[in-house]
């Protein structure tokens, strides 16, 4: 596949289909002295991610279902809203075991 892309990305450059001076290595493309870094997205390793989209969707369930109003109703006060949501949030995200989940 990445052959395919070189000959296309050297046949626009050569038919000046785009607007480049092109300095090109094994790895790196600079074009107008930017640099563009090629890359294998079979092989992309992250460390550290973090997401929130999965958790936020959720919140926004519970929201919309006004679980925090019900509960305040029950006398719970701000703090004990909280601590419940936050495990039904993990637990409809990550439904793993609670050791799992920690992990």
């Amino acid at each position: 596949m990445m052959h395919y892309v070189d000959v296309f990305f050297h046949w626009m450059v050569t038919e000046k289909r785009i607007d480049a001076s092109v300095e090109k290595n094994e790895r790196k493309v600079t074009i107008n002295g930017k640099d563009f870094q090629m890359i294998d997205l079979n092989n992309i390793r992250n460390k550290d991610v973090r997401e929130i989209g999965d958790e936020w969707l959720c919140y926004q369930a519970i929201r919309k279902l006004h679980i925090g109003p019900f509960l305040e109703s029950l006398g719970w006060d701000e703090d004990q809203v909280r601590l419940t949501q936050t495990p039904l949030i993990r637990r409809t995200v990550y439904p793993a075991s609670g050791l799992t989940t920690s992990h």
